[in-house]
């Protein structure tokens, strides 16, 4: 498993929405799974819904929501690395602390073969870090 924490400056409602509905404004344009240029990113904001990207060529469904619980929650199986049948697993969790928000990230294992997820997991992390970044610069770059 992966597990990254982070701590933003505002509400946990606003964490969780820039989270799932500015996924465009924190996921750096170069840090793209099919290595072409990036559109949008999008979730589609449900249980059910789709993390979807946006490219020249066309969409890529990157994920599917399986758990759905604004503004604390959210659980959503990830294709990147492996497949839709069968997936990595991330689960993000948003709780105020202090004047703030905690974020917390565990990206699992799931349905992704063991071999597979121990070439894949050092990938993850790097991306986690990156994405992570991002998002935390963009509420930096807003207060």
């Amino acid at each position: 498993m992966i597990r990254r924490q982070i701590q933003v400056r505002t509400s946990v409602h606003t964490a969780f929405r820039t989270f799932t509905e500015r996924v465009a404004e924190w996921w750096p344009p170069d840090h793209l799974p099919h290595g072409s240029a990036m559109l949008d990113v999008t979730f589609e904001t449900r249980l059910g819904g789709r993390l979807t990207l946006q490219t020249p060529e066309g969409a890529f469904v990157l994920g599917r929501i399986t758990h759905w619980e604004p503004p604390s929650r959210l659980v959503y199986d990830f294709y990147v690395g492996s497949s839709e049948a069968e997936p990595s697993s991330v689960d993000v969790r948003f709780s105020a602390e202090g004047s703030g928000t905690s974020v917390v990230i565990e990206h699992h294992q799931a349905a992704v073969p063991s071999e597979r997820w121990q070439r894949s997991a050092p990938g993850y992390a790097r991306a986690w870090a990156e994405l992570l970044h991002s998002y935390v610069t963009l509420f930096e770059e807003n207060a």
